[in-house]
């Protein structure tokens, strides 16, 4: 008959396996690969160009007072006209007003939202048409219609043009020629008022994708921050660089006359940014 200290052994080398078993199972399901309920985007580019250009609208914020058109419109018109050069819509693309809404709301409009998607749906539509469209997702002006009604003017916009609506953001693998780039796109998220701030929040989205470019908005500056980061290559057994470049996008809106204003903000340079991926050698250039 085994003694008092066998049985404590027993007791603990029991609880020491249902331990290590629950390790196991935690260890298991840590390294799953599966991932439900967000495809990814591909697109296949073959240009007879060098580079792929992308200048992705974000913040327009059409329909409000103090929307510089005339530099939205001319930059339509060369993605229109530039061969290699194709768009992401990034969201808050219409103002998109409520009473609740900072500033002045819905008194700072010119049009009110149903008019705002209705001509931003003709302006768009010839780059549609093109192709040149790769989707869009949502921003934070459009999700203040959809708390009231449900109805997201970004998915409406989206429908009307017929491009995809990726919700809330996106996860893209670019194939330029023979080169894969991987792009997050995400509107943002940020109340910073600082460039550093700025670009911090762009940079946390390291904390959710691993990708080569990342493209975000929201904040209405031109920024743009790359980044080493060293990744093991298990062919070679060495190390190798992973270069990663973090995108502030631009925005439509001029300072004066509006909200920027209103609570003394910094100003900052209106209109998008260009972004080039080369279809050579992998490489990408910013231009602000």
């Amino acid at each position: 008959m085994p003694n008092l200290s066998q049985k404590l052994f027993k007791i603990l080398t029991d609880i020491g396996e249902q331990d290590r078993f629950r390790s196991v199972k935690k260890y298991q399901k840590l390294t799953s690969s599966t991932v439900v309920g967000k495809p990814v985007v591909v697109h296949k580019f073959n240009l007879k160009e060098d580079v792929l250009q992308l200048i992705p609208l974000f913040d327009v914020h059409w329909g409000l007072r103090t929307t510089n058109e005339e530099a939205f419109l001319k930059t339509v018109e060369h993605i229109a006209n530039t061969p290699n050069c194709f768009t992401i819509l990034g969201g808050d693309l219409m103002e998109s007003a409520t009473r609740q809404s900072v500033g002045l709301g819905i008194f700072d409009e010119k049009m009110h939202v149903q008019e705002q998607r209705h001509s931003l749906t003709e302006i768009l539509r010839p780059l549609a048409e093109q192709g040149k469209i790769l989707g869009g997702v949502t921003g934070n002006h459009e999700m203040r219609v959809q708390v009231f009604n449900n109805e997201n003017p970004m998915a409406e916009l989206c429908y009307d043009l017929n491009v995809p609506y990726w919700g809330y953001s996106a996860f893209l693998k670019l194939v330029v020629n023979d080169i894969i780039y991987h792009v997050y796109v995400h509107h943002g998220s940020s109340s910073a008022s600082t460039r550093s701030g700025k670009m911090n929040a762009a940079l946390r989205f390291s904390q959710v994708a691993n990708a080569d470019l990342y493209l975000s908005g929201h904040t209405h500056d031109r920024l743009a921050v790359p980044e080493i980061i060293y990744e093991i290559d298990d062919e070679t057994d060495t190390l190798v660089a992973k270069k990663r470049t973090y995108v502030v996008v631009g925005s439509f809106v001029e300072y004066f006359g509006g909200y920027a204003e209103m609570k003394g903000l910094s100003p900052a340079p209106t209109g998008a940014v260009l972004v080039e991926l080369n279809g050579k050698e992998k490489d990408i250039r910013v231009y602000l």
